[in-house]
């Protein structure tokens, strides 16, 4: 899939998936001795809006979201725009 400067988009997995991914960050932030570890940017998506994309190369970056996701972690949204 590639994706477009004002793409709307989602995080493509459901809140489990999320959840494992915080707490495996979780894990590897206290290891690494970082507080505020972000392995995969996906888990920290809201589940309930979309995205619009301002850039696609090196990884999505996303309007009000602050770190760059991995566009096989999205997919094409209908849901509504809040950032």
């Amino acid at each position: 899939m590639t994706l477009q400067p004002g793409d709307k988009v989602e995080c493509a997995h459901d809140f489990a998936w999320q959840e494992e991914h915080r707490q495996a960050d979780i894990i590897k932030g206290k290891k690494l001795g970082i507080t505020n570890f972000m392995g995969n940017a996906a888990a920290y998506m809201h589940l309930d809006e979309a995205y619009v994309v301002q850039d696609a190369s090196r990884g999505v970056r996303l309007r009000g979201f602050c770190a760059r996701v991995s566009a096989k972690d999205l997919r094409i949204s209908t849901k509504p725009v809040y950032r």
